[in-house]
């Protein structure tokens, strides 16, 4: 025994001392007795341990332990250390838990390590280990790829790491899932009135499965629910002659059974239809300017163009065109949804007429809306006639005729009634006066004629009469205007 019942410890260049005294351990890096998990003695000092801490990552550390005995000799042995520092090996699945029955699954083992030369060894799902390969590296992982079934549920993967003589393993228990695997086809594109075809096909190990309802949806509103056609493992929808509506998403429904418990799964495809724009609606008003609307979806962006009597419309201070986008509320078989639409304007001033036609054109097709644009009167309007001389004149308000120099001045506004105000020769106007300029194209108009087509009777007598009276009264001086009432015509009892 230790003549000092003590042991010296070099570590590198630090020194530990542990002895033990009245059945007790002491250590000088600690006041006080030894912790458990620090420093040990024996009771009757025969040996002596000291744990602590490599902080270098690798290499080589030396540690000397020395006890001092009788007649002072002492004795001491030495140990050279290799340090290795390296994680514990992780496996990981290259897809989620739970894993699908009847695919490939690719389990791969990593250990972070440099400099040192790695093996693995696997042990997993050894019911397989016919296909068992093991691959040793030098690049710190190792894969294995198998095929899962049922029967894997719950078993467990084991992958060995050996490092330079250190080993270390990694476990991963499986977990198959129960829930059947369904196959759709991808995006689809279908034409305007072409016929397409999708199908989803369910894969399980289980002898109890089957297919619900297809579910039609657009931008996740429901739409309609459609029954597939059913072939052995594969559910089939065919759209005869597709359409904007049929655009969306369809969604396949799957299930198994196992053990009188139900798991479902469903996977969903997008079908686009190309096809024209599809019109929403059109409007027309009346106002200052005539504008004209068209509301519409499109699969690709748009090139509206206006025709006006066959001609493009180019844009001008007379008539303009204009291009928005919007969102526009569509009935897609009884159900309403919103669509990226466009919306088209055309205003064009008042006298503008005739046939208009909006083209709506884009990738795939085009479609047209014709406007009927009559030319209709103003709210409000004024026309006046200046006469120097006798004047019959038809109006839209009827036949007025006119004597002496006096100006007649047509007014309509915003109520139904007209108003005319008949402004005499001594009497100042406020009302501004518009004189219309002549049509382009003579207007043959009933009183334009001197010969009526008709034999007259002329009363020579009384005309030469009323000549003379008038002639008279313009005559006199001081004389005012009068107006008579006799009648020149004979009245029979």
């Amino acid at each position: 025994m230790p003549i000092t019942a003590a042991a010296d410890i070099y570590v590198e260049e630090a020194f530990y001392n542990i002895r033990y005294y009245a059945g007790k351990c002491f250590t000088t890096t600690q006041t006080g007795t030894c912790l458990p998990e620090v420093c040990q003695c024996s009771s009757r000092g025969l040996w002596y341990s000291h744990s602590f801490n490599v902080t270098q990552p690798d290499g080589f550390i030396y540690i000397k332990c020395s006890m001092l005995f009788d007649l002072r000799e002492v004795y001491s042995d030495s140990l050279k250390v290799r340090i290795v520092e390296f994680s514990s090996p992780r496996i990981r699945p290259n897809e989620n838990f739970p894993l699908s029955s009847g695919y490939l699954v690719t389990f791969s083992c990593n250990v972070d390590i440099t400099n040192y030369y790695v093996t693995f060894q696997w042990d997993c799902l050894n019911n397989e280990s016919v296909d068992t390969m093991i691959e040793e590296t030098t690049n710190q992982s190792s894969t294995i790829t198998r095929k899962l079934h049922l029967k894997h549920d719950n078993q467990t993967c084991t992958c060995i790491s050996n490092v330079d003589g250190y080993i270390a393993n990694a476990y991963l228990r499986v977990y198959v899932s129960k829930v059947p695997v369904l196959q759709i086809n991808d995006s689809r594109v279908c034409n305007d009135s072409f016929s397409t075809s999708i199908s989803c096909t369910i894969s399980t190990e289980f002898s109890m499965y089957g297919f619900d309802m297809w579910e039609h949806t657009f931008r996740g509103i429901y739409i309609r629910s459609l029954k597939g056609k059913v072939d052995g493992r594969r559910s089939s929808l065919t759209i005869a002659s597709c359409r904007f509506q049929d655009a969306g998403d369809y969604r396949c429904y799957g299930w198994t059974n196992v053990n009188g418990e139900t798991f479902s799964a469903n996977k969903s495809v997008s079908l686009y239809i190309n096809g024209p724009p599809l019109i929403v609606s059109a409007t027309k008003r009346l106002g200052q300017n005539v504008t004209l609307s068209v509301l519409f979806c499109s699969s690709s962006y748009p090139d509206p163009m206006w025709l006006h009597l066959g001609t493009p419309i180019k844009n001008s201070t007379q008539m303009t065109q204009i291009l928005y986008n919007t969102s526009l509320p569509i009935q897609v078989y009884n159900v309403t949804v919103m669509c990226a639409g466009y919306m088209t304007n055309l205003t064009t001033e008042l006298f503008m007429a005739g046939r208009f036609v909006a083209c709506l054109k884009n990738d795939f097709g085009e479609v047209r809306k014709t406007f009927l644009v009559n030319l209709k009167k103003s709210k409000g309007f004024m026309v006046s006639f200046d006469f120097r001389s006798i004047i019959i004149g038809i109006t839209a308000l009827g036949i007025c005729i006119v004597t002496s120099s006096v100006t007649v001045v047509l007014m309509k506004g915003r109520r139904k009634s007209s108003v005319v105000h008949v402004v005499g020769p001594h009497e100042l106007s406020t009302i501004p006066i518009y004189h219309s300029a002549p049509s382009a194209e003579p207007v043959i108009h009933i009183y334009d004629s001197a010969n009526a087509g008709y034999l007259e009777v002329i009363d020579y007598a009384s005309s030469q009469s009323h000549y003379s009276e008038r002639n008279n009264k313009e005559s006199g001086d001081g004389v005012s205007n009068t107006t008579t009432n006799e009648h020149d015509y004979e009245e029979i009892d």
